[in-house]
């Protein structure tokens, strides 16, 4: 089988670059696929159309439905010609925001359509992106895990149980919004743990949100790596006693390693591998937005578009609109998350992190018997769909 590969690795991002390195381990070793073509999304996709199309299937890593992604993934997407099949796919939406409340654009549909038409299902890496696309009408979907927790070559048979503390790894976020909760984050650990070694590991030099601080953290005596690029720079991950942090795939990595993680969520992304991952060790930065609370009333009288993704109401009166912005989910008070955090760690110290001996177990369910049948699944139709076209053609 020749393959084409398109992925979200831009050579920043250690996390995207993990996904990458697991599709083509998958593909190649257990499929024994070869892959002639591996185009990152973000660098210029479209002219390499020809070259994608020249493969017997294209896979794409990590298929994002979030808006901001969509019409990336739309335009490039249309213009292939042989059977795509996503490895997992995800939906992020806005902190604050419920999921239930969420709703697919026609772009969204047509993508999920494309892409499905040679594959056994929706294949989705979280909880939440299930329900949101299972709320929404769509069927057959399946989770199947993400891909990072994959660690090929040497899966995770059994999670660390530090009776001590010796070394933290820290992680920032994707938003300087949430640099406030995190240096609270970081003096509440230091001062919990005292005499352990603190690395604070930055996953994209380019991030705002991780240029703050620095004098402090030099106060406090903690090490700053630069793990932007290769995945390969995470490595180092399984030397640590336990990750606090707001990087999903820090939280992943460090998992897949056997190394205790808590991660802050930025948005229903990380929420949703809460539930997927046996609801241990995840919290969320934020607070959930509260409804507008004159919604039904104006449903009722006017025509409205209410739209949660544009964090705004319009509503529109004699031809006339009138836009009601409503805002983000507030992020949530450092001392009441911090509360939350130091009961969750209490807890794992009083009962030797046995809680988290499920990491290994559910990380090999979802390859096993999830992640792999669905693949091999989705690869048998598409070469049959794909040899019947061509028979008809």
């Amino acid at each position: 089988m020749k393959y084409s590969l398109i992925t979200t690795d831009d050579g920043m991002n250690p996390g995207d670059s993990l996904l990458t390195e697991n599709a083509k381990a998958v593909l190649n070793n257990v499929f024994n696929g070869e892959c002639i073509c591996e185009v990152p999304l973000w660098e210029n996709a479209e002219n390499c159309i020809d070259r994608i199309n020249s493969a017997d299937i294209c896979f794409i890593s990590t298929l994002s439905y979030t808006d901001y992604d969509v019409d990336l993934y739309y335009n490039l997407i249309t213009k292939i010609k042989i059977p795509i099949i996503a490895m997992a796919s995800s939906l992020a939406v806005q902190r604050g925001e419920d999921p239930r409340d969420y709703k697919l654009n026609e772009k969204q549909r047509e993508i999920i359509g494309i892409v499905n038409r040679y594959s056994g299902g929706v294949p989705v890496r979280d909880i939440f992106t299930k329900y949101i696309l299972e709320n929404n009408g769509i069927e057959n979907v399946y989770l199947v895990g993400d891909l990072g927790l994959f660690n090929f070559g040497n899966p995770v048979q059994k999670m660390k149980q530090p009776s001590e503390i010796k070394k933290i790894l820290i992680t920032a976020g994707h938003q300087a919004v949430y640099n406030k909760q995190l240096m609270s984050i970081i003096c509440y650990l230091s001062k919990k743990f005292p005499q352990a070694e603190f690395t604070y590991s930055t996953h994209t030099a380019s991030d705002k949100a991780l240029n703050f601080g620095k004098t402090k953290l030099k106060k406090l005596n903690i090490a700053t790596v630069d793990t932007a690029g290769s995945c390969e720079k995470l490595d180092f991950y399984d030397t640590f006693d336990l990750h606090v942090g707001y990087r999903l795939h820090g939280h992943i990595k460090s998992l897949s390693v056997g190394t205790p993680s808590i991660l802050i969520s930025e948005d229903s992304r990380g929420l949703g591998q809460k539930y997927s991952l046996n609801n241990i060790g995840i919290f969320t930065g934020f607070e959930f937005r509260k409804k507008f609370k004159y919604k039904n009333i104006f449903e009722k009288i006017f025509s409205i578009k209410y739209s949660y993704s544009a964090n705004k109401v319009i509503v529109t009166v004699l031809g006339m609109k009138k836009t009601i912005h409503i805002g983000r989910g507030s992020t949530k008070r450092p001392k009441k998350l911090i509360e939350e955090i130091d009961k969750e760690i209490n807890e794992h110290l009083r009962t030797n992190w046995i809680y988290y001996q499920i990491i290994p177990v559910t990380i090999k369910n979802f390859y096993e018997n999830l992640f792999i049948p669905f693949l091999r699944n989705s690869i048998d139709i598409a070469i049959k769909k794909s040899r019947k076209k061509e028979i008809n053609v």
